[in-house]
């Protein structure tokens, strides 16, 4: 009696079918073959092996979690090094979040020793300003980003989204009086 062999997928595409069919050992031999360029891929942007890694094992989770309404345009390793590219920008973007929320409040850089209750205070207005972005609607959360997270002028935010100037204006106005009037 003849055994009939599994043939061993010979492009990325084909293993990627067998992934969406839940192939485990496939998503293993994909996992074996990129997680260490896409960790030098991300670690080349955040230079923090932590984060890089964590970014790295999510993406992995989310892919196997995903794997069935995953619909790849291009090639598999197109696809996988934009998304870790996309999960990079979020990284940067909460880290700016992060550090830029201090233009919004009176508290001065927190330097050399400081105390307990100054910590916990400030980290509790760090989770309220994440907290209050993410609530805001998508075209004040778009303004904040490239506005106070990356610092592009009210012309280059007003061309990126398309937008006149005066409404950008008006729209950076309204992001600082909501924060404001939130963090008081």
């Amino acid at each position: 009696m003849k055994k009939k062999l599994l043939s061993l997928p010979t492009t990325d595409e084909q293993l990627f079918e067998r992934i969406k069919k839940n192939d485990y050992i496939a998503y293993t031999q994909l996992y074996n073959k990129y997680q260490k360029p896409l960790l030098y891929f991300t670690s080349s942007y955040i230079h923090d092996s932590f984060y890089s890694e964590e970014i790295v094992q999510e993406f992995f989770i989310e892919l196997w979690i995903k794997r069935e309404v995953i619909k790849i345009q291009s090639s598999l390793s197109s696809y996988l090094y934009r998304a870790v590219m996309n999960r990079i920008f979020n990284h940067c973007r909460k880290q700016s979040t992060y550090h830029k929320y201090f233009l919004f409040t009176d508290y001065p850089d927190v330097k050399g020793d400081v105390d307990l209750y100054r910590l916990i205070d400030l980290s509790e207005r760090e989770k309220n300003i994440i907290h209050l972005v993410n609530k805001m609607p998508d075209k004040y959360r778009e303004i904040y980003a490239l506005r106070v997270q990356q610092s592009i002028s009210n012309k280059g935010t007003a061309r990126i989204l398309d937008r006149s100037i005066n409404t950008v204006e008006k729209q950076v106005r309204r992001v600082v009086h909501f924060l404001r009037d939130h963090l008081q």
